[in-house]
This record gives structure tokens, sequence and C-alpha cells, in this order.
């Protein structure tokens, strides 16, 4: 049986558009510009927050320096979804996906660029230790390589005793999906953000689907 690997923000819960204002709102107060959307999908979404803060600074930081700075960011990030409770959830049919996946004794895990500080705000708030071993998460440590580096997705296939090959990634950004190509992932479904279907059409993914209801999902899971 196939071990299922999910990233997190904008793949699990929909919050690209918060992602996007706190950085904005980040922006606004340190650049004397706003980000424009090209150097969002092609250098921040699915980045972890060093590699993002060195482009929008141009420059080199440290580990701790990077921590410190996106701290800011991630506070205004986390209020914004503190703000929006009708949208506070996971994307539909996840729920019921994990579900399933945990009556079929699936091995799954998440693999996301996000740090630990944001990995406790979802775990508290969508009570993610009902499918996954916190334990078994990948996440942004400070030690990994940003997607599109391979390293997310080897390391998460390894905690799985899992060969890449064995593995579905389901992925919402261009860096994430050429990461789980890098790995060597047997099968990648793509989870579409802002109507962005056709371009992940063409990034050689399995299946493109806008949330966890849809039949096609349902009868190719079916399949592993």
């Amino acid at each position: 049986m196939k071990g299922l690997i999910f990233d997190f923000n904008g793949t699990l819960y929909r919050d690209s558009e918060k992602h996007e204002k706190a950085w904005q709102l980040f922006a606004s107060k340190h650049l004397s510009r706003p980000i424009s959307a090209t150097e969002f999908q092609e250098y921040i979404h699915g980045r972890t927050n060093q590699e993002a803060i060195e482009f929008i600074f141009k420059k080199k930081f440290s580990v701790s320096e990077a921590n410190e700075v996106a701290a800011e960011k991630e506070r205004i990030y986390r209020q914004l979804c503190l703000d929006d409770q009708e949208g506070l959830h996971l994307i539909e049919g996840a729920t019921e996906l994990l579900d399933n996946a945990s009556r079929q004794q699936r091995s799954m895990t998440i693999a996301t660029a996000a740090g630990k500080e944001n990995l406790d705000f979802y775990f508290s708030l969508f009570n993610l230790a009902k499918w996954f071993d916190y334990e078994k998460i990948i996440y942004d440590n400070g030690q990994i390589k940003s997607k599109p580096s391979p390293d997310y997705y080897l390391q998460a296939s390894r905690i799985l005793e899992k060969n890449p090959q064995d593995c579905i990634v389901f992925e919402d950004s261009l860096s994430g999906i050429l990461a789980a190509r890098n790995a060597g992932i047997g099968n990648v479904v793509a989870i579409a953000t802002n109507h962005n279907n056709a371009a992940f059409a063409h990034e050689g993914v399995d299946l493109v689907v806008d949330d966890y209801l849809d039949a096609n999902l349902r009868a190719y899971l079916a399949l592993f």
C-alpha cells in the first residue's frame, strides 16, 4: 500500500492568500515595493523562510537571523488565520480522506516548509494528531534544503519506511512538485490554488484536483 505524504500550506489548508497578505504587510514595512505574483510563485511559495527572507533582502542570513526576522511575518500570518474563523478548516474532503486512510492503516505524514511554531499552531487548531504522528512530521528545522531540492520528500519517505517510488505526494506549489519529482516520488497529485489547474497540468503530475471531494481522486486512490 502506497504511503501518503502531504505538503500542508495550500494543500491541506487553504492559506496561500493569508501567507501572501502577511508577506505583503511585512514587505510594506521593510521594502519600498510590493512582492509580485511571479516572485511569490518562483521564490516564496513552497520555500523555507530563510530562502524567502534572503530573496526579499537580497543578502545571506544565518538560520537564527532568518528565524528572528521571519517570526514577525509569521505572527502576522497566524493572526490573519485566526481572524478568518469561517476559513479556519481543512480543505473540503480532507478530513474524510484522512479518516479513510487511517482506517486502512496507510502510512502517512506531512512534509512542510512551515517552521515549528506554525506546525504547533496547526496541530492545535486542526487536531492533526488524530491522523499524524508529530514525531514523523518533516518541517523547516533550519537543516533541510528548501524545495525544489528533494530532501523534504526523501526524508518523508524514509521516515515512512517506504521507497519514494511507493509514495503519493500531495502538493500545491510548483517548487513542491519539482521536489517530489526530484526525490523520485512515484505519484504526485496537485491541489489547485487560485485556479492554476492548467499550469499544473503541464508539470507532469498524475492528477490535478480542486479539493479532496473530487471523484477522480477517490478513483485514483482506489487503484493503490
